[in-house]
């Protein structure tokens, strides 16, 4: 592949609440650990997912209850990095949907 080349790719929309009251998540915004070595192939880099982890709190009785899940988007990354390094840009789907809104209506 050449550094014109683009991966998409996309990480678990969904939560899990462990055993021990955890709560087990992902985040496009954080590269999973065999992305490094996947990302080496392409030059342009893309996760879609949430755009940060699930969080959540413990009622009265231990009970754990999630807070609002956190917004879908794309998460853009370049060809070398690790499993600690940040996006180079993050963009809501929101803010994806009116890019291609007027993109799609200028193509017409």
């Amino acid at each position: 592949m050449g550094d014109n080349s683009t991966l998409i790719h996309s990480h678990p929309l969904n939560s899990e609440i462990k055993e021990n009251g955890n709560i087990a998540s992902s985040s496009a915004e954080v590269p999973g650990p065999d992305d490094p070595s996947a990302f080496t192939n392409f030059g342009n880099n893309i996760i879609v997912g949430r755009l940060g982890f699930q969080q959540g709190s413990f009622d009265s009785r231990g009970n754990v209850i999630l807070n609002k899940k956190p917004t879908l988007g794309a998460a853009f990354f370049g060809k070398n990095i690790t499993t600690k390094s940040l996006p180079k840009l993050s963009i809501p789907l929101k803010s994806i949907e009116k890019i291609t809104r007027i993109k799609y209506r200028k193509i017409k």
